[in-house]
């Protein structure tokens, strides 16, 4: 059985509850509530950042603290027509899946805790009577939108720009008026070609090379401009010591790779180096999905649980924008 709002949800520290079912031991706990203190994190991502317990274990535990049943969702697939009146930016930022209607009440996934704002929410958005909530993790529900929003996903990140903004986008190469100027010009190379072909090879000759002086130029006054603007600020071990961990941001690292399995395993270990907190760290490896070398090469590396596997749809064309644009919709970026 779901639980359904009316149900109280339990009150046990997730600490506790894991040293009780010896999954941590009170000495971990002790550390990543130092850590806790210090940073202001939860407890959860801490001890996942710290590599204490795996991502599952820990949100099976809490779906018996908040009392509802938890949900393996590359297991259980969620029905399409519980998913019809969301869009997937909406469950991206609130996460959660819908999975199926019971009569009428609408069966949700959930990676936070069970509130009647969701609920209420969800009531609003699909007319369900009541909401029944299982717990899942925020890898299932990534998981689970990559799955069913594919084709939606793979049409955003490669024309996204497009459908924003077309006359930013080199979607459309040329438009017509610059088909007809090139075709005039074409004509007029030809022709001049045929009637005086000597003064016309000097003369292309001459355009193409000026056209090749002026990128050089552009190039150099261009990398000129840009080392007069170049700072750098030296921070000292005391500044750093000095700082709140408290009031540092939480990074989002997107790293994408496509057929470089002979240095991803280097990549992953010396992202795992980063002097920073782990529990405000979050790397996605973005990995097309037909690249099985350079998967098979990641796994094998064992990456700490700051790094999260993405799987990008496969598709064309297979560009480290494309694969960022997936990654940053999956972590609510407004890209589209």
């Amino acid at each position: 059985m779901a639980l359904h709002m009316t149900t109280p949800v339990r009150t046990k520290r997730i600490g506790e509850a894991l040293v009780e079912r010896g999954l941590i031991s009170p000495a971990q706990l002790a550390k990543a509530l130092d850590i806790q203190q210090r940073t202001g994190e939860r407890l959860g991502r801490i001890l996942i950042a710290l590599g204490v317990i795996k991502r599952k274990t820990l949100y099976t535990v809490l779906a018996d603290l908040w009392g509802i049943p938890f949900a393996d969702l590359t297991q259980q697939k969620p029905d399409p027509k519980a998913l019809s009146p969301f869009d997937p930016d909406e469950l991206v930022a609130r996460r959660f899946i819908p999975l199926a209607w019971q009569g009428e009440t609408l069966v949700v996934a959930t990676a936070e805790p069970p509130n009647e704002a969701l609920a209420a929410y969800i009531r609003q958005k699909s007319n369900a009577a009541d909401v029944a909530f299982y717990a899942t993790t925020e890898w299932d529900i990534d998981y689970a939108i990559r799955t069913l929003y594919r084709n939606e996903i793979l049409d955003r990140a490669i024309y996204g720009l497009y459908y924003r903004t077309p006359d930013e986008c080199a979607y459309t190469v040329m438009v017509p008026w610059q088909f007809w100027a090139v075709g005039g010009l074409v004509v007029a190379a030809l022709t001049s070609l045929y009637l005086w072909p000597r003064p016309t090879v000097i003369l292309l000759n001459f355009v193409v090379n000026m056209g090749f002086f002026i990128g050089i130029l552009f190039k150099f006054l261009v990398s000129l401009v840009g080392a007069q603007s170049e700072q750098m600020a030296l921070v000292t071990d005391e500044e750093v010591a000095a700082l709140d961990e408290a009031t540092l941001p939480t990074y989002t690292i997107l790293v994408p790779v496509y057929r470089e399995a002979n240095i991803v395993s280097l990549l992953i270990e010396n992202l795992g180096r980063l002097d920073y907190p782990p529990a405000k760290l979050e790397i996605l490896l973005l990995l097309e999905e037909d690249d099985e070398e350079t998967i098979a090469a990641a796994r094998a590396a064992n990456p700490p649980e700051t790094v999260t596997f993405v799987m990008i749809p496969d598709g064309h064309p297979k560009t480290k924008p494309k694969a960022c644009n997936v990654g940053l919709f999956l972590r609510g970026a407004n890209t589209w």
